[in-house]
This record gives structure tokens, C-alpha cells and sequence, in this order.
């Protein structure tokens, strides 16, 4: 417990150190959009647990939780459940190892990045660590109370992201395959009730999902994610063939790849499988070297290439968890390979908890030698200073941009809504994790993202994409924070999909954004 407390002190300082010396962000705009949501302001209308990527028990979770604070509760759910995981990982392989100083340096500087700029995959990557963990420090030393402990961090980081949990897991059967393990009745009972609590959580969210107004989303969200996130849109811009399937032309491929899917017409899930299908047919799903280069460029950034050669370094000189850790390491690799292959880009976030994963395994293994400690804290140190220059450029990147685009906004009216659209704005740095709602911009935004087609999205509208569309079609047009390219792209569809031509009623290059107002009048 001690030692948990210390762990608690610590990542916890180191969140209000970083926040007031170099800035806490957001990773991702992903996590802007599910805060926006979940408090009903920019991107959302009224707060809603319905968030983009998360289960509604989390959602729920937050709104119950912002309610006595003055802070937005989604970037303090985020923050908490980093530090605790991060603690309970130290404790968990300090039972273990007896080396309290270099476990609770090495789990530091592996969990700086998500305590410096907060992700929901990697928060819910860190609990999965945290419920392996406390399993091995069970399978060595039997406590009733660390398979519950376990079954609540898998449960809770499934709440966050559960494929980011199921991926962690299954890195970590290796690990787990231990005869102590296999007959704990306590560890399968823990299991059983949180596969249990997760099965409701899941039904639950699915039946809000399943409402009417949510019918145009379900019809088209894996569709879109075919061709924004798994690269069918480069398909179909490439292959006619596919674009006459689905009765698109040049210009609409060019827009669904730019995550244009507002208009009705041009996103019939019907067409939309036909078109994807025939481009599928003629896809090649071999790791090619433009995909084999993009993966591994993922593995230079600094902190991952740290954390690599502390596991191996660790694993090289530990007998008992040689075996072991390669086979992880071997999952680990075919993991990445087959979402490379299925045309995914490499993320770094996605992959980054699973090398912490074998990272912070092998310290659950008194070293065989003294030196080891000595390599180990060495090489942990320096993963700390990379992470810490790398997030901290990031960060002032995103200070600066965000400074810039504050001044911008400001001269903007408050009272019109604005589209966002592949878009250089800065949200990260504009909504931060631990910022007032006063202190933001208090403009309202609609996403063209993900939630697109979502009421949480359409609410702005009354809920109807026809009278989002409508406003483009009104003589005052629609604004757009944008890019350039996007007048031309607009014009067209304005001339192919809507029978008129495009009017510019206004356009602005303010320092950081691009702002166009246009009409395609009726």
C-alpha cells in the first residue's frame, strides 16, 4: 500500500507539473470531439453519454462525475485512470521484483506520454496492463483481493476502448498461461463477472444505438470506416470500375475519402457496398514495402524504440521469461502485420501499450543480474527524456497553433454554426483536459468525422441532414473552416450532384484557419 501511495503521489505531481510548465493536451482531436459530446458544447448540443468511441456506462460515469466540479470531467476520468493504472502496475511488479525505486521509474517514464497528452486507446491500454499485472503478482503470491482488482481494471478499460483491452490481453496470454492461474477459481470467477458487466454495459449502449434516429449512422458508419480508416477510399478513386458499382463519380470518391458523407444521395449504403466490393475484388491485401515502411517509420519514434530495447534488454538476461516474452512478441508483430495488411495505417497509439506491455513484463522477474537494473534504469531514464522532449514539442506545437488560432476565432460570429472539415484547426490545443469551459472558445462547430451522421452531430439542425443541406442550398449559405481545396471539390458537387453552381459568398485566410462561406442556390 505504501508503495501505491507513493505512485499515486508521483504520476499524479507529474500531471500538475507538466500541465503547468509545459501543458497537458489531448492527444487526438478524438478525445476533443467525445468531451465536446459528453458536455454538450462545440460539436454537441447538450451532454449526452452516447460518446464517439466509449461505451455509454463510461459516459454516463463522467456526466456523474462533472457534476460537482468545475472542470470537465472527461479529461479528469481520463487523467485518473491513467495515474491509478500506472500505480497499480508499479505495486503490482514491485510485489514481484523487490526493486521499488527502479520499478516505480521505469512504469513512469513508459506512462509519461499518457499523462502528458491523454488517449483513450492508451488509457484503456494501461488498465489492461494494470488487470496483467496484478494476475502475475497473483499467480506468484495468492491475494484474494487482485483478481477483483483485475476484473474492474479489464472491465473499466473496456468501458474506454474494449478492442485496445482485447488486444492487450491477447499479447499477454503467454504471460497468463500459468497452472496457478488456470485453476484459481477467484480468477475465473472475477472474469466471468466482468465478461458478465460488460456483456450489459454492451447491450445496453448498442439498444440507445438502436433507436430511430440513430439509423443512418449504424447503415453507414463500418462503410465509412471501409474507406476512411482502412484505405478503400484511395480505391475508389483509383478504379473506375468500383466508382460506376456504386454510381459515384471522380469527385464524389475524392469527397467520401475526405470524409464528405452529408449528402443522402451520394452515401446509399446499397451503392456504397457495391462500389466497395468491387474495389475489394481488385485490392491487394499483401504487405507491400509502402505499407512494411510506414509500419516500421511507427516503431522510430523515440519513447517506442526506449521501450523496445528495455524489454529486450530485460528479456535477454531473465531465463525465466525468455520463452514467454518472445512468443508475446510474436503475437505482438502478427497483430501489427495484419492490421498493416488489411490497409489500416499504422497509429502509433494503437500499438504503443502493447510494447509497454512487454516492456514492463519482464520486470515482474528478479533480474539474474545486478548490472541488469543498472541497463534497465538507464535505458528507462532515457525512454523519460524522449518522451518528455517529444510530447513537450508536441505540446508547444500545439500552443502555439492554438494561440494563433484563438485570436482567429475570436474575430468569428460566436452565433453561426461553422463546419469543420480537414481542417488545420487546433482543437487539442484549443480544449484542453483540464481547462474551463470558460477559457475555451465558445464557438459551435459541426464535425465532419466520424459522427457525422449522428443526432449528437445533427442536433444543431434539428436532428435532419436535409436541413444541414438545406442551409448550403439557402442564398446565406453555409460556413465551412476548411481548406482551399475544399471551394473546388464543393463546386463541383455543386454542379454534379445538385444541378446549380457554386456561389463564394465569402472567403477568410486568418492566421491558422481557413474560413469559406458558400451557397449552391436552388
Amino acid at each position: 500500500m505504501t508503495v501505491f501511495v507513493i505512485a499515486i503521489f508521483l504520476y499524479g505531481a507529474a500531471v500538475l507539473v507538466a500541465d503547468a510548465y509545459i501543458g497537458v493536451f489531448f492527444e487526438t482531436n478524438d478525445d476533443v470531439a467525445s468531451m465536446m459530446y459528453a458536455h454538450g458544447f462545440g460539436l454537441g448540443y447538450e451532454p449526452s453519454p452516447l460518446l464517439l468511441f466509449s461505451n455509454i456506462w463510461l459516459g454516463r460515469l463522467i456526466l456523474w462525475i462533472g457534476a460537482p466540479f468545475d472542470r470537465w470531467s472527461y479529461g479528469l476520468v481520463l487523467l485518473g485512470a491513467q495515474v491509478l493504472s500506472m500505480a497499480t502496475i508499479a505495486t503490482s511488479l514491485r510485489r514481484l521484483n523487490g526493486m521499488t525505486g527502479l520499478t516505480l521509474l521505469l512504469v513512469g517514464m513508459a506512462g509519461l506520454r499518457g499523462l502528458m497528452a491523454p488517449q483513450f486507446t492508451i488509457v484503456a491500454g494501461f488498465c489492461a496492463i494494470a488487470a496483467v499485472c496484478l494476475l502475475l503478482a497473483y499467480a506468484r503470491r495468492p491475494q484474494g483481493l487482485l483478481p477483483p482488482t483485475a476484473a474492474v481494471f479489464v472491465l473499466f478499460g473496456s468501458l474506454i476502448r474494449a478492442e485496445m483491452v482485447a488486444m492487450v490481453l491477447l499479447v499477454a496470454i503467454p504471460f497468463l498461461l500459468q497452472w496457478s492461474l488456470l485453476r484459481s477459481g477467484r480468477a475465473w470467477v472475477a472474469g466471468l463477472v466482468a465478461a458478465s458487466l460488460y456483456y450489459l454495459a454492451a447491450f445496453d449502449h448498442f439498444s440507445a444505438l438502436a433507436s430511430p434516429e440513430w439509423e443512418d449512422f449504424r447503415d453507414l458508419n463500418l462503410l465509412r470506416a471501409a474507406i476512411t480508416d482502412f484505405g478503400m477510399g484511395s480505391e475508389l478513386i483509383a478504379n473506375a470500375q468500383a466508382r460506376s458499382a456504386g454510381g459515384l463519380s471522380l469527385n464524389d470518391a475524392l469527397l467520401l475519402s475526405s470524409w464528405w458523407f452529408l449528402d443522402p444521395g451520394m452515401t446509399k449504403p446499397e451503392a456504397l457496398r457495391a462500389a466497395i466490393a468491387t474495389a475489394g475484388a481488385h485490392r491487394s491485401f499483401l504487405l507491400n514495402a509502402d505499407r512494411l515502411g510506414a509500419l516500421w517509420s511507427d516503431f522510430l519514434a523515440p519513447s517506442m524504440l526506449a521501450i523496445s530495447a528495455l524489454a529486450i534488454a530485460l528479456a535477454a538476461v531473465t531465463r525465466q521469461v525468455r520463452a514467454r516474452w518472445l512468443a508475446a512478441l510474436g503475437i505482438f508483430l502478427l497483430l501489427a502485420l495484419l492490421i498493416t495488411a488489411a490497409g489500416r495505417t499504422t497509429i502509433s497509439r494503437v500499438y504503443f501499450p502493447l510494447l509497454v506491455l512487454l516492456a514492463c513484463v519482464p520486470l515482474a522477474v528478479v533480474p539474474d543480474r545486478r548490472s541488469t537494473g543498472r541497463v534497465a534504469a538507464w535505458v528507462g531514464l532515457a525512454a523519460g527524456i524522449a518522451t518528455v522532449f517529444g510530447v513537450g514539442a508536441m505540446a508547444n506545437t500545439k500552443a502555439r497553433n492554438a494561440a494563433s488560432a484563438t485570436v482567429s476565432l475570436a474575430s468569428l460570429d460566436s452565433d453561426r454554426l461553422y463546419l469543420v472539415w480537414a481542417a488545420n484547426l487546433p482543437f487539442e490545443g484549443l480544449y484542453r483536459p483540464l481547462e474551463r469551459r470558460e477559457d475555451m472558445p465558445q464557438q459551435r462547430f459541426f464535425g465532419i468525422g466520424t459522427h457525422q451522421r449522428s443526432p449528437l452531430a445533427l442536433a444543431h439542425f434539428g436532428g435532419d441532414i436535409d436541413n444541414l443541406l438545406a442551409a448550403y442550398r439557402s442564398a446565406s449559405g453555409l460556413s465551412f473552416i476548411t481548406w482551399p481545396g475544399a471551394r473546388d471539390l464543393l463546386a463541383t458537387y455543386c454542379s454534379e450532384r445538385l444541378d446549380s453552381r457554386q456561389v463564394v459568398i465569402e472567403e477568410l485566410s486568418l492566421p491558422g484557419i481557413f474560413v469559406g462561406t458558400y451557397s449552391c442556390p436552388r
